[in-house]
């Protein structure tokens, strides 16, 4: 299972457009779109939606980095066996901020926006106390969050001194930035997370590790994650100076980290995708499914059967259309794939 620390949830404003018209020519020229006065609840829930985003960012800075806060572009996220921890506490200060706020809002068009928020947090908050009940061992893909990390600053739409900040992100995630121990490298203290999981759910007679499926695709894939950073760091319009003694730095701790994924967390991971009971549930909640997941499976099931009856009746009507010997589904199928129809008017009706 990777490390999901948080979802985020930003409210949208509409903007109105007007269409204008050209009294020279008497023909209506195109929209442009006019800002509008926003009502007080939009800007209320506009001012809480941000205030939340900066909560998460000042314990995830590359959070607040793809929304658009260029104070963040420098900071890197300091990986510690408590951020989880640090981040369930700010859930919970902001569910009880949700929860005073909503009684005393009047407003209904803001009050169903803070009842979204308080559900997305209300969320979190079970999936993490879940994760604990079940001893979650956290995984971190370590080069892709290096990488696509400073691939949002280094995006081609953004101004050159977010690019420049790429190299001081690159930087923070080699050398180490904060922390109770003092700095460590990204890779080091993601090792210490993980271990420190695995040793304080040690005595749980079950403990949910990444799937085997999960751990071999990123231990295939990190290498080619890696060889392409150069080329990425390129382009952040800095020296080469300025991060080539890191990279081969960074090229050093990764191929120590992977290795210990291999050695240490491959030989543990579970054999299929099947999670506990508790977190399914919520995953199927955090998808917008509020069923537990028997009777998702049941109708599931019952969808199925409704659909392969059709597919029958599909299939006898080919068959009887094209003389087949066999109508199964299955001969059918495979009478089509020999026989492609580029033009389906000259098919005829079934």
């Amino acid at each position: 299972m990777k490390y999901a620390l948080v979802s985020f949830l930003m409210s949208t404003v509409l903007v109105g457009c007007v269409s204008v018209h050209s009294d020279a020519d008497d023909v209506a020229a195109i929209p442009e779109p006019v800002a509008t006065a926003k009502p007080a609840w939009v800007i209320q829930s506009d001012r809480i939606a941000e205030e939340f985003s900066r909560a998460m960012a000042d314990l995830i800075p590359e959070i607040g980095s793809g929304l658009g806060f260029r104070e963040y572009d420098k900071r890197a996220t300091v990986y510690s066996v408590d951020l989880d921890d640090r981040f369930q506490a700010m859930r919970l200060g902001w569910q009880k901020k949700l929860k005073a706020l909503i009684a005393v809002t009047s407003d209904d068009e803001l009050k169903t926006d803070l009842r979204i928020l308080a559900d997305k947090i209300d969320l979190e908050i079970a999936e993490h106390l879940a994760s604990r009940s079940v001893g979650s061992i956290p995984f971190f893909e370590a080069s892709k969050t290096l990488y696509y990390s400073i691939f949002g600053l280094l995006n081609e739409q953004n101004t050159a001194d977010r690019k420049a900040a790429a190299v001081d992100r690159f930087q923070l995630y080699v050398r180490g930035s904060g922390g109770s121990r003092g700095p460590r490298p990204m890779t080091v203290a993601m090792r210490a997370i993980t271990e420190a999981k695995m040793k304080a759910y040690s005595k749980k007679k079950f403990r949910l590790f990444p799937s085997e499926a999960e751990v071999k695709d990123y231990l295939e894939k990190s290498p080619k994650v890696v060889a392409g950073l150069q080329a990425l760091l390129q382009r952040s319009g800095r020296p080469v100076g300025d991060w080539e003694a890191d990279l081969k730095a960074f090229e050093i701790q990764i191929k120590t980290y992977d290795n210990w994924v291999r050695t240490a967390i491959l030989p543990l991971a579970r054999k299929d995708f099947r999670m506990p009971k508790e977190l399914y549930d919520l995953s199927l909640r955090n998808s917008g499914l509020t069923d537990p997941g028997e009777t998702v499976a049941s109708i599931a099931r019952d969808e199925f059967k409704k659909n392969i009856e059709l597919y029958r009746e599909m299939a006898a009507a080919i068959a009887r259309r094209e003389k087949l010997a066999e109508s199964s589904p299955k001969a059918v199928l495979q009478f089509l794939k020999r026989n492609i129809e580029s033009n389906p008017e000259d098919s005829g009706a079934l």
